[in-house]
């Protein structure tokens, strides 16, 4: 069995992500910063074959969040074979009338996300001997 962490996966791409690896029979972990949408994702996935799921509540740009969410994931779906780096916001606009604080937003969120999400991935990787994949995605924000 092959454990598969994906952030951003309460929805969208993620979701489909999610599914997909379920349907091929990997356990996956969840994160997203809406809670609900990664608890449905996480039921989605063992309905759809996953052996195990769990899914957390976590904002990929705060290290202390991706830190607490990796440590609940390995312990719930055992050490990652790899993950999908695609937590993402899309809260564009015309530049000369963007919010330095949404600016901010988008690049903590869509860079700094991925990251955390890659570091904290291969540093579970090598600790565990794993060799498997991580694959990047982000928005046109980033």
């Amino acid at each position: 069995m092959r454990a598969i962490l994906v952030s951003g996966g309460g929805a969208g791409i993620g979701r489909s992500v999610v599914t997909q690896c379920a349907a091929r029979g990997d356990a996956v972990a969840i994160l997203d910063i809406d809670a609900s949408a990664a608890r449905q994702s996480a039921e989605a996935a063992l309905a759809a074959g996953a052996p195990a799921a769990v899914g957390l509540e976590c904002d990929v740009s705060r290290e202390d969040q991706v830190a607490d969410a990796f440590g609940q994931a390995v312990n719930h779906v055992g050490p990652l074979w790899g993950a999908f780096a695609n937590a993402g916001v899309d809260m564009g606009g015309f530049i000369h009338e963007l919010p330095y604080e949404t600016w901010r937003r988008v690049l903590d969120t869509n860079l700094t996300g991925i990251f955390l999400t890659c570091k904290y991935t291969l540093q579970n990787m090598m600790k565990e001997g794993t060799h498997g994949s991580i694959v990047c995605t982000s928005s046109p924000g980033a």
